[in-house]
């Protein structure tokens, strides 16, 4: 989990491109914008990954806590084979 800090100096533990699920929310949501709006909370614009509904929320440190917070970055970690498997399919046009 990465930590960004905030302008008032505070650690701000979500960044735009996460993912956050949990109780909170129906649905996973994308993180669009965030700002430190406390020393232990956090202003955030959020879109629902399938609704792609926009929700501005407040959100305190025990709240980040119980959510599961996913980075949608790639990773290089990947199997080669499946790799390869997906763009035989795409040349293809199997999906």
């Amino acid at each position: 989990m990465s930590q960004l800090v905030g302008s008032s100096g505070s650690r701000c533990l979500i960044r735009p491109g996460q993912i956050l699920a949990g109780h909170l929310f129906n649905e996973p949501m994308r993180v669009v914008t965030v700002e430190v709006s406390g020393s232990a909370s956090w202003s955030a614009g959020l879109v629902g990954v399938r609704s792609e509904r926009f929700r501005s929320v407040s959100l305190a440190a025990g709240q980040l806590g119980s959510l599961a917070i996913l980075d949608s970055a790639a990773t290089c970690g990947g199997d080669a084979r499946l790799l390869w498997l997906g763009v035989q399919a795409y040349s293809l046009a199997v999906t």
